[in-house]
């Protein structure tokens, strides 16, 4: 194989230097990527828990609501004289 040579022992530290950086930015990034899906995952989860307890805040508020209109419609059945 002529006009080939062997790297030298610098040469080959550069080449493991770049792979080294290379390696360290794609560790970088993929920590950044999953770092990010774990915010997502814990603002969705913090507002389905909101949802949840608007949902029985409103559910305890309906059933609070309609608990006198109940009362009031018994209270005026029991004054009606039955025919």
């Amino acid at each position: 194989m002529m006009g080939m040579r062997t790297l030298d022992e610098e040469e080959c530290a550069h080449l493991d230097a770049v792979e080294r950086q290379r390696r360290e930015q794609q560790d970088r990034v993929k920590a950044g990527v999953e770092e990010e899906v774990a915010r997502f995952r814990a603002a969705r989860a913090d507002r389905r828990l909101v949802e949840s307890f608007i949902e029985e805040d409103n559910d305890a508020e309906n059933k609070d609501a309609s608990a006198p209109a109940i009362a009031l419609k018994t209270m005026e059945a029991q004054k009606k004289p039955a025919i």
